[in-house]
């Protein structure tokens, strides 16, 4: 896979992801898994990191929206897995610790619930925050 190639795949995942966890949640939420301030609280969790990647990776794109032919290098096997496969794998592990917290098992109450979604989405957020920096690095001011 090329770098190009891999930075639309990365982008496109990392943005379906996190809407996918918003969506994961408001669904739970819906069921009653959720009161609505442990919905809230849950949701502020995610949504700031959601809007700084997405707000990283659509500059990328809208700097790059005209049709090029790639001459990318290709890239290795280990960074394709490090851009998509630990991403996916963090966004079903945040979506089992919903999961497990809205069907009341494993976590005695919402502050339990709550300090492990937070420091798994900041272990996320590391993660990405390097990923994204190095597929989608911001070009400096013209």
């Amino acid at each position: 896979m090329t770098e190009n190639k891999l930075r639309e795949t990365a982008g496109i995942l990392i943005i379906v992801l996190h809407f996918g966890m918003l969506s994961a949640l408001s669904l739970l939420w819906a069921k009653g898994g959720f009161s609505f301030n442990e919905f809230t609280t849950t949701f502020a969790i995610l949504t700031p990191l959601l809007a700084a990647y997405v707000a990283t990776i659509i500059a990328y794109f809208s700097k790059k929206r005209f049709q090029n032919t790639d001459r990318s290098k290709k890239v290795t096997v280990i960074f394709v897995f490090i851009s998509l496969g630990l991403p996916t794998l963090f966004s079903l592990v945040m979506c089992l610790i919903m999961l497990l917290f809205a069907k009341g098992v494993l976590f005695a109450d919402f502050e339990q619930f709550k300090a492990t979604f937070a420091i798994t989405e900041a272990i996320f957020a590391g993660y990405v925050a390097t990923t994204t920096n190095t597929l989608f690095k911001p070009s400096s001011p013209p």
